[in-house]
């Protein structure tokens, strides 16, 4: 009797102090990527609860796309970028050296099929730090030391965008956030809009926070936020503690990445569940990578030298064709009227300060929608608003605007897409709502013809 009240016993301890089911494994899932060939990727983080990271194959997964079970799935290797975003003014300047070898470091030691890239905040866009001197500690300072001031979430957009300019490669985008979330100076975009972008750029957001010396609480609110939302984790940092940088990085590219055949049908975007016996639920999104619209600032193409003055004509013909509008934007119902030109940059609309086309109707969502400008085409997004956007009556989440288009945002306020302008208006400077806070980039049009027989309303007007 004694013996059996001893085993009873012990079994009872064994099970208080064993993890409850559910608890003994962590299932985190970043953006996943549907290539156009219908192969879906899907990047996972698995770690027990000594933080160790357990391989898929051991973790006997289970996965579902829209509620079914995937019958069969495999371990895949896919190409690599990692993004390293630093807002210089988190960091105090008796500390920036160390930080700078920090990151010379972790670029020197890059693991085979990973491409890392370097960008610090500046007062208006981010400064690329090239491969060859993002290993040179002296070089990374240098730089650093230049900026005065710099704005956080614009930043995060255009990284973002340079990111996302491959859309149809099978690869894995990732962007690592070295801030605390309190600007120097108010980005022109909402944090928000960032999330949205990284959602559609299929990029995960990891952030390494560092605490403001002020209002610390509400930066780290926006940083969890932006993280959260995008599949990303959050590491608490220290502006005195650059070797967090480098633990958070091995977390970060210890992802597996499963390979999901024959993601396909009517939809582009799928909902995830991953299943373990020892871990809770976790949910993700599978979707096509859609491009920001953002091209890399690059020098005009003066190879052919010997034919300099055709080659200066043409580059300058293609940059005065960029500065043109691709159309006029005209608010007709619903709120005061006013017409918006419509540049290659393209532009946001909602009712939030800072959007391009701003619409004071309590039933257009804070970031309503986006227009995107791909060469030629001209495609209006709808940002999951809360009550939705309407083209010529039809309700649309993605669309091809063409001339004479009728958009209807939240059932309340009708604005009309005109290709070309059909009579001299008074036109609003958008100076805040396009999606790149960069100057134009150089690149060819693929519809000249068009872009020529449009009328510039802002140079008839001057004149």
């Amino acid at each position: 009797m004694r013996a059996r009240r001893f085993i009873l016993g012990g079994w009872f301890l064994l099970a208080a102090i064993s993890p409850a089911r559910g608890d003994s494994l962590h299932v985190a899932i970043e953006p996943g990527l549907v290539t156009p060939a219908g192969e879906g990727f899907l990047p996972l983080h698995i770690r027990d609860l000594a933080g160790h990271s357990v391989r898929a194959e051991d973790a006997a997964l289970a996965i579902e796309i829209d509620g079914a079970r995937v019958p069969s799935f495999e371990s895949a290797s896919i190409a690599e970028q990692l993004a390293i975003l630093v807002d210089p003014s988190c960091i105090a300047e008796a500390e920036r050296p160390f930080w700078a070898a920090e990151l010379a470091r972790t670029f020197s030691e890059a693991k085979p099929g990973s491409t890392r890239r370097l960008f610090l905040c500046d007062e208006s866009h981010v400064r690329e730090i090239p491969a060859a001197s993002a290993e040179s500690k002296e070089k990374i300072a240098s730089e650093w030391n230049e900026i005065a001031e710099s704005r956080l979430y614009d930043g995060v957009l255009e990284c973002l965008g340079r990111l996302s300019t491959s859309p149809d490669l099978p690869e894995r985008l990732v962007l690592v956030v070295v801030a605390s979330g309190i600007e120097d100076a108010d980005s022109r975009h909402p944090l928000l809009t960032c999330v949205e972008a990284a959602d559609s750029a299929r990029v995960a957001v990891h952030v390494l926070l560092i605490p403001a010396i002020e209002n610390a609480a509400i930066g780290e609110r926006r940083m969890r936020e932006l993280a959260g939302k995008s599949g990303g984790m959050v590491r608490a940092g220290s502006e005195a503690a650059p070797l967090e940088l480098r633990a958070l990085l091995e977390r970060v590219e210890d992802a597996q990445v499963i390979r999901l055949a024959g993601v396909s049908g009517p939809r582009s975007r799928f909902t995830v569940r991953v299943l373990a016996p020892d871990a809770a639920p976790a949910s993700g999104s599978l979707a096509r990578r859609t491009s920001l619209g953002y091209a890399p600032d690059r020098p005009i193409p003066w190879m052919a030298v010997g034919f300099g003055g055709v080659v200066a004509a043409g580059a300058l013909s293609l940059w005065v064709r960029r500065s043109r509008p691709m159309g006029i934007l005209r608010v007709t119902r619903g709120a005061p009227e006013k017409a918006i030109p419509l540049t290659r940059r393209g532009i946001t609309i909602g009712g939030a300060v800072g959007n391009g086309l701003v619409l004071d109707d309590p039933r257009v969502s804070r970031n309503h929608a986006v227009i995107q400008v791909h060469g030629s085409e001209i495609k209006l997004v709808d940002l999951k608003s809360s009550n939705g956007t309407k083209v010529n009556g039809a309700r649309i989440t993605s669309h091809s605007l063409r001339d004479g288009d009728r958009i209807l945002l939240a059932e309340a306020v009708e604005v009309v897409y005109e290709r070309r302008a059909r009579r001299p208006a008074k036109l609003d400077r958008a100076p805040a709502g396009d999606l790149r806070s960069t100057r134009p980039a150089f690149e060819e049009d693929d519809d000249d013809d068009d872009d020529d027989d449009i009328r510039d309303p802002l140079r008839e007007r001057r004149v």
